[in-house]
């Protein structure tokens, strides 16, 4: 933006009327936000330098622009808040000719004129004192070249006509005062007198009352108040007939307004009266539940519900995943028992929606009906058995949590057999014509003795009473549903209104955040596109019609006419403020720092309930032998200190982070708590870090330092870090695990006394150093495994890994004798242990991001749906953020290199950083969600059986699998991949089996180096690294690296080569 003076004129962005000004300090075309349409944008950013010297981001948008120095459709940036309507910079096919531009534009538009050279001046003196007019009132000086003076454009204006009639006429009386009319020095004024408080109020002429409305609620010193407050301001200086209805349409039309308003305040339409089945299972309702907490040990995390709208009879279908191929074979396995429904009720989940589902449901003659979205009411019979089989779900598999999927049947048994308050009987008894045998019943026959006899009927007679006797059950169940039905509406309309909407009308629809899911706000405008029913209601959402509940919708105000904001600072400065809360969000996230809430004991320790008695037992008094070192306050270690060694005396401070007003009250009770379980103390330092603060999930605080500048002075202290692989592969012959997690292990560890001057930092409190070891510092993970390497030396089969702590072993003998003396070293060292998070004996176990179990390695179900909630990226960070996540994983599938090849490239340097996502890329990452949907597995490897290495290339990529036999099958080990370079790809075939054959080995060298192992090959030229010496150089020398290692080399015919083969070509 140029600092000089601007000139406005007049054109069109998308045949909107604006304001344009011709900027050549810039170097893009600038429109104000409400000029664009949601369907104008075309997904991409720019990023440019502001007038402030800041760097900021803006969305891109294709708009239609007429004006003096551009016309056409073009790309431009859309700014929250321009100086202008339009602002033209240095673009492609601009007019630099300003005077022949508007003499043209003048020509071709003589009803929009342009400004003219006085009221240009008069612009360029009015910019001059931009922020002075934005906080004051406007310029009431008699305007230069014999412009009526302001008491001429009283009198001139016929809305003021009845006022000048009611000059010295006697005041009136209202309910809050007395008013009247008079002139002060030729200006028409009216005067309000209420007690001793009297105020002057200047009698406004139509002309200036918008600038005024602007003024008293617009702008940055009026706050956007209600109608009442903003009366009150305007009443303060000035009046005018009418004043009361244009600031409230004034303020009903405010765009900021409409968007930021309570969401509660939107009135609700009338509940709808829906047809009632009056047969069993001819209307059904259907939802998914989960992804659970707790995977089963079948697999299973979902689970699809289904219930009867007429019995409420219902049917739970535990499910591994929920793919429209899981949902219809659910369905099927359903509808053999109950019959095909006539209408399936859902909502618009992808799995009830896809194009499998309808073909399937409609070759059954199946209707399916489905809510609008974020309208869960629409189904709300089915939610409620949702959250009713959840209750009881939670509570009878507390103690097996892992079985839930076992006990599903007896839940549904239950819930069948009990009278539903809305029909007054039972599923069963409508369904069935009567209540089955349950546990009451048995227990009734045992301790009486009797056995109700039941009467003897013929199977004619039978069949004839028992259908009268269902028929009239259920339609005594549909006349209760219709009374339960009417009461409830009764109740939920006593404060709904009849809402409507027009064709064409401009609506703003309520929907979650992007960033925070649970927040929801106002968003658009949207266009209404067509009437579904009285509820619902199609719209155009980014180009796209989707159907709304009229509940999530509510009619968006347009202003008349679009005015340009007053200036360009309060832009500026907004976005500042912005990017300031953005980089401190970047710091809270990388540093994790625990509560200090003591919670729970050693008895809140999960213990494998399938262990034989005498073994729990046993583990029970050594829980309670070593019953101190379980607690939630962290202990103190004595075996290790950390001190921090810097590479300069010169004190680092930094300037404090300023903390929310309403958070310093919970930053304070934190820092107390801190300070009283004596983790930090107060400091006379001279250096300081910044504060900052972390809002957790649950409301609650937890404060963090800002260590970047004191890492950046600080030796690298080179402690190794475990190797998480290597670890898990020692976990091959272990049947029972244990798993341990320290008491917020950080605090654990004292900080040297010289040391803790450096740690200092400020709170509102004042100054503060920490006496035991804080996250954030470079070598605080360094310290960590140090110590625990010392506390635990010597202890076979543990593995620790930072904090989390890993006991296995082949016997529960041996498991037993391995606890007592990992207990004992803990207890020396006076470390404690979080006993929510300790889990003992059990045959599986969550360990590092893995299932670990019967020799076998799997994937975390919490990462796995990490995975499967990927979404399409946007950017190249967005990509390596997907790519590190999915690459966690990368063992467990075959030619991950090869099926990450396309999205791989997307980041390549040189690339933009904005990507175009194509439906060839959405394919693969389809791919790899289902591969990992599928839970592969790994046999964990053994170190006394023999390896087998399969190894192939194709022209694009190399695959590598280790495999061990086991129970005479050959399960892979590990899988590796990785694409070929350039210069490889045009290597020769044999050159490239070899090179496969050189990676495989190099990549397994940890498990193949020291001992004999088997490589098979469908490559017969391959024996010459055996057989002969290779004429090839390059083959030459990769035989003498290989010579470091034993193997033997086994040709296999392809076929039997056919996975290694198979892997290398996906």
């Amino acid at each position: 933006m140029t600092s000089g003076s601007l000139r406005y004129f007049r054109g069109f962005a998308n045949s909107i009327p604006c304001t344009v000004i011709r900027d050549t300090g810039a170097t893009l075309i600038g429109v104000h936000r409400a000029l664009v349409q949601e369907k104008d944008y075309t997904g991409e950013h720019i990023v440019c330098r502001t007038f402030g010297g800041n760097k900021e981001r803006y969305k891109v948008a294709l708009v239609k622009i007429n004006c003096p120095f551009y016309t056409g459709i073009t790309k431009a940036a859309v700014l929250p808040a321009p100086c202008a309507g339009i602002l033209i910079g240095n673009v492609p096919n601009v007019n630099t000719d300003d005077e022949l531009a508007i003499k043209n534009w003048e020509e071709q538009f003589p009803n929009v004129n342009a400004v003219t050279r006085q009221q240009t001046q008069k612009q360029e003196d009015k910019a001059q004192t931009d922020l002075i007019q934005s906080i004051s009132i406007p310029n009431m000086e008699t305007p230069a070249g014999g412009q009526p003076s302001f008491s001429e454009l009283q009198r001139t204006d016929p809305t003021l006509k009845k006022c000048f009639n009611l000059v010295n006429e006697k005041p009136r009386i209202s309910k809050s005062g007395r008013w009247w009319f008079t002139l002060k020095k030729d200006i028409l004024a009216r005067v309000y007198k209420k007690g001793t408080m009297t105020v002057s109020q200047t009698v406004l002429p139509e002309q200036f009352r918008k600038k005024v409305l602007e003024m008293a609620h617009d702008a940055p010193f009026s706050g956007h108040m209600g109608t009442a407050k903003t009366k009150s301001r305007i009443l303060g200086q000035f009046y005018w007939p009418g004043y009361s209805k244009d600031t409230k349409t004034f303020v009903r039309t405010c765009e900021i307004c409409q968007k930021q308003s309570q969401k509660g305040k939107n009135p609700k339409a009338h509940i709808q009266v829906t047809d009632l089945a009056s047969r069993p299972f001819q209307k059904i309702a259907v939802d998914i539940i989960g992804p659970l907490n707790v995977t089963s040990n079948k697999g299973n995390r979902y689970i699809l519900t289904v219930i009867d709208l007429c019995t409420r009879w219902p049917e739970a279908i535990p499910l591994r995943n929920i793919t429209a191929e899981a949902i219809v074979e659910a369905f099927i396995h359903i509808f053999s028992r109950i019959g095909f429904p006539r209408t399936i009720l859902s909502d618009r989940g992808t799995q009830f929606i896809s194009a499998a589902t309808q073909a399937v449901t409609k070759m059954m003659g199946i209707k399916q009906q489905f809510a609008s979205p974020y309208h869960p009411q629409t189904n709300g019979i089915v939610e409620n058995l949702n959250g009713t089989l959840k209750r009881m779900l939670a509570k009878i598999s507390a103690e097996r949590p892992a079985d839930w999927d076992i006990f599903l049947p007896a839940i549904l048994f239950a819930y069948r057999e009990v009278p539903q308050s809305s029909t007054g009987h039972s599923p069963f008894e409508l369904v069935y014509g009567a209540n089955p045998r349950g546990p009451l019943q048995i227990y009734k026959e045992l301790i009486t003795g009797k056995v109700e006899d039941q009467p003897t009927i013929d199977a004619y007679n039978m069949v004839i009473s028992l259908r009268e006797r269902i028929i009239k059950s259920c339609m005594a169940a549909k006349q209760a549903l219709e009374t339960s039905g009417t009461v409830y509406r009764q109740y939920a309309n006593r404060n709904a209104k009849t809402v409507a909407l027009k064709e064409e009308e401009e609506v703003l629809l309520l929907l979650p955040l992007p960033s925070d899911k649970l927040s929801v706000s106002w968003q658009g405008p949207y266009k209404v596109t067509k009437k579904i029913s009285d509820v619902d209601y199609e719209i155009l959402v980014k180009g796209k019609p989707k159907i709304f509940h009229i509940n999530m919708l509510k009619p968006f105000k347009i202003r008349d006419e679009l005015q340009p904001p007053r200036h360009i600072n309060e832009h500026i400065a907004s976005l500042a403020l912005t990017i300031n809360e953005q980089q401190e969000d970047t710091i809270t996230d990388q540093i994790p720092t625990p509560s200090t809430t003591v919670e729970s004991s050693w008895k809140d320790i999960k213990v494998n309930s399938e262990i034989p008695h005498e073994d729990r037992a046993l583990l029970m008094k050594i829980l309670q032998q070593f019953h101190d070192i379980f607690s939630d306050t962290p202990g103190s270690t004595s075996v290790i200190k950390h001190h921090i060694r810097l590479t300069t005396e010169i004190p680092v401070k930094t300037k404090p982070y300023p903390i929310p007003l309403h958070y310093q009250k919970q930053v304070e009770a934190e820092i107390s708590e801190l300070e009283k379980c004596g983790i930090i103390r107060r400091s006379s330092s001279n250096y300081s870090s910044p504060l900052v603060i972390v809002k957790k999930k649950d409301s609650t605080l937890r404060i963090c330092v800002d260590y970047r500048k004191i890492n950046a002075i600080t030796h690298l202290d080179a402690e190794p870090i475990p190797n998480a692989d290597e670890l898990i592969a020692t976990m091959c012959q272990s049947q029972f695990f244990s798993k341990l997690d320290l008491t917020k292990g950080y605090w654990q560890i004292p900080v040297t006394e010289e040391s803790r001057h450096i740690t200092a930092f400020a709170t509102p409190m004042g100054l503060f150093e920490w006496c035991k070891m804080p996250f954030g510092l470079q070598n605080s993970p360094a310290t960590f495994v140090r110590m625990m390497r010392i506390v635990l030396k010597d202890i076979k089969n543990v593995a620790t890994y930072m904090d989390d702590i890993c006991i296995h072993n082949a016997n529960m003998q041996d498991h037993i004798s391995s606890l007592t003396q990992v207990f004992k070293r803990l207890r020396e060292f006076g470390l404690k242990v979080k006993p929510s998070k300790v889990e003992i004996g059990f045959t599986k176990i969550d360990f590092l991001g893995h299932k670990i179990g019967n020799g076998f390695l799997q994937t975390d179900d919490k990462i796995i749906s990490k995975i499967l909630d990927i979404k399409a990226p946007t950017t190249k960070k967005q990509v390596r953020s997907m790519l590190g996540l999915i690459n966690y994983y990368n063992k467990f599938l075959p030619d991950f290199a090869g099926m990450t090849a396309a999205l791989s490239s997307l980041v390549k340097k040189g690339l933009p950083t904005k990507i175009a996502w194509t439906p060839q890329l959405e394919q693969i990452l389809t791919n790899i969600k289902t591969a990992f949907s599928k839970s592969p597995i790994l046999k964990l490897p053994d170190l006394e059986k023999p390896f087998i290495l399969q190894c192939d290339a194709s022209g694009y990529s190399i695959s590598c699998i280790l495999l061990q036999e086991h129970e005479n099958i050959l399960h892979p080990v590990l899988y590796s991949s990785r694409k070929l370079s350039e210069a490889e790809k045009r290597y020769a075939t044999v050159e490239l089996e070899a090179l496969s054959l050189v990676v495989g080995v190099t990549k397994f060298a940890k498990y193949l180096l020291g001992r004999k192992f088997i490589v098979q090959t469908d490559n017969k030229p391959l024996t010459v690294f055996k057989e002969g010496t290779p004429k090839n150089h390059r083959i030459y020398r990769w035989s003498l690296l290989l010579q470091n290692y034993s193997f033997e080399l086994v040709h296999i015919s392809g076929i039997n080569n056919a996975l290694a083969d198979i892997l290398s070509r996906l």
